[in-house]
């Protein structure tokens, strides 16, 4: 999961291009129906449009719905580290490595196994990096309009519908707000399999003068996320209706010293040698 933000961006939507006003005016104004600049936003605003290694943060809380009620079960703690690279065609790569963490809510102390409250069943989490010797360094290609589809390496599921469009975008007073969301629905194509649906809701804050100055490659943002999926089988519900629901917020850092104490200390106990040189495992 790479996540993989809670700001609502309310008042009007500008219909006609924001004219800056401040000191900071960028030369160019920013243009809501524009997709060049919202593909240039994205790039700004969640990675980077430069070659300099970037980290992002997002904790957030995982919840499940039952009936309408939602349980909270533990908090996450999700980590990336990356950089981009441009390509011919105009679109580019983002190198990345990324791990979550699980911990108690209480305590904040990292777990590895979860007592389902509906079952009583305890279960084991899916770490797949974290446990690992070492990280993958993960490449996905971006155009204009969002990430590239990847291909499904899971067996006996076809994706029925996919979607990862960037926007809209809002400019309010001197922030630029931006949507990314996306969506994946997968389909049994055999028995013994079950549908699944992942919504992720990510939107992101930044100042416009920022964005649109050409001289400004990697800007400082916030971001809120919320998801929306199908249980995963993992967890142990069967054939139980419900929903997995998660609500969080992060934020982009520059050093990998100013992320969260909780996911640096845990990422540095399992990975000491990228935690001291990121740059270098990621080939920069």
């Amino acid at each position: 999961m790479q996540r993989r933000s809670l700001l609502t961006a309310g008042g009007a939507v500008l219909a006609a291009p924001y004219i800056l006003r401040s000191a900071e005016a960028a030369s160019e104004p920013f243009d809501p129906k524009n997709a060049d600049h919202i593909s240039m936003a994205h790039r700004k605003m969640v990675y980077t449009a430069d070659d300099s290694v970037t980290f992002t943060w997002l904790r957030a809380m995982r919840y499940i719905m039952i009936d309408g009620v939602l349980t909270p079960l533990w908090e996450l703690h999700s980590g990336l580290m990356y950089r981009t690279v441009d390509r011919p065609d105009g679109g580019y790569d983002v190198h990345a490595i990324s791990t979550i963490y699980y911990t108690d809510i209480a305590s904040e102390k990292f777990i590895e196994t979860f007592k389902n409250p509906f079952t009583g069943q305890t279960v084991t989490f899916p770490y797949a990096q974290p446990t690992a010797p070492k990280p993958a360094v993960r490449v996905t290609h971006f155009t204009k309009t969002g990430p590239a589809a990847e291909a499904v390496t899971a067996t006996g599921v076809k994706v029925a519908a996919r979607d990862n469009t960037l926007g809209p975008a809002w400019v309010i007073g001197y922030q630029l707000i931006l949507r990314a969301d996306s969506s994946m629905r997968l389909e049994p194509t055999e028995p013994g399999k079950r549908m699944s649906q992942v919504n992720d809701w990510l939107t992101y804050t930044a100042r416009v003068s920022e964005v649109m100055d050409p001289n400004a490659k990697n800007v400082q943002s916030i971001q809120s996320f919320n998801d929306l999926n199908t249980v995963p089988l993992w967890f142990g519900m069967e054939d139980r209706a419900g929903n997995w629901i998660g609500r969080g917020f992060g934020k982009k850092v520059f050093r990998f010293d100013d992320m969260p104490k909780i996911w640096r200390e845990l990422f540095t106990a399992k990975n000491p040698q990228i935690a001291k040189d990121p740059k270098a495992a990621l080939g920069a």
